[in-house]
């Protein structure tokens, strides 16, 4: 059975939430638990995926619901260097990640 509009955008939402959650956590806390990195991660997907697969009906009438990324990533996700920016400097530096 297929997923309605109005489910997908709960899904959203919910995982909004729980991204607030995990942020509230704390910088230091996130970077030392993986675990909490992973849940992070899942409800980004969760988030890319319901708008993803709203119907074109329902994108087409919000002007910035899928934005031009959907044809982009839809067949090619972006690569990841593995190098950051940071706002403040502009400089780079090469991220880690704790599992590696």
């Amino acid at each position: 059975m297929s997923r309605s509009d109005n489910d997908r955008i709960e899904d959203v939402l919910r995982a909004s939430r729980r991204l607030q959650e995990i942020g509230n956590a704390g910088r230091e806390t996130f970077q030392r638990d993986w675990p909490l990195q992973d849940a992070a991660v899942r409800e980004l997907e969760i988030i890319g995926e319901a708008l993803y697969n709203l119907s074109d009906t329902f994108a087409g009438e919000q002007p910035n619901c899928r934005s031009t990324w959907r044809g982009d990533f839809a067949t090619e996700p972006p690569t990841d260097t593995g190098q950051s920016t940071s706002a403040s400097s502009g400089e780079q530096s090469r991220t880690t990640s704790p599992r590696s």
